[in-house]
């Protein structure tokens, strides 16, 4: 069986955490909004095994980027892994986004832990000539993370539930206010 290791995981937000993996399972992944499986505890801890959304692929290098919330015992082991340690994936599952049917236009919206696989997502569409526009919710600002990455792919509307950081409010206030000129919408 070939392995999969962390090249790294840190907080970038809030109790959200990146984490880097290199290793062949990268080969498989190809559509945006699948997600992998993780095992994360060995012996006699049973513990199931902890779904997670991919964020973004390298295929070139074999790496891939997910964004978890480390809340739960699982997630919380996670967190603790460190570089270089080796990771028991198994990927990529789930349909994934259907990026084909997008022509001009695509409105990306998502709130939390839900906006990681939008990265990807926004990437490939960028890549086919699609505008992208994305509306991300958090509770406050210091829940924000991608904000400067998605930017860089479109238009990019923050919203927090506060005020803290964007618009005050909810997704739904921000897309109200967006002119309905999308060929297709993702949540």
């Amino acid at each position: 069986m070939e392995q999969n290791i962390i090249v790294s995981n840190r907080e970038i937000a809030d109790r959200i955490f990146e984490i880097k993996v290199k290793g062949p399972v990268t080969r498989k992944m190809t559509q945006p909004g699948q997600f992998v499986h993780i095992k994360v505890g060995e012996g006699s801890l049973h513990m199931l095994r902890r779904p997670i959304s991919i964020c973004h692929i390298e295929p070139e290098i074999e790496t891939f980027t997910m964004l978890y919330r480390a809340e739960g015992a699982g997630t919380q082991r996670l967190s603790q892994m460190r570089e270089n340690d080796a990771i028991d994936i198994i990927a990529p599952l789930g349909n994934g986004f259907p990026v084909e049917k997008a022509e001009r236009k695509a409105l990306l919206v998502g709130g939390g832990i839900g906006v990681p696989p939008l990265y990807e997502l926004s990437k490939q569409l960028n890549r086919q000539g699609i505008e992208t526009v994305h509306v991300l919710g958090f509770r406050s600002k210091k829940d924000v993370f991608y904000a400067d990455e998605f930017a860089q792919l479109g238009e990019t509307h923050i919203v927090t539930e506060d005020g803290t950081m964007g618009a005050k409010g909810f997704v739904t206030n921000v897309i109200s206010e967006l002119p309905v000129d999308y060929d297709i919408y993702y949540t």
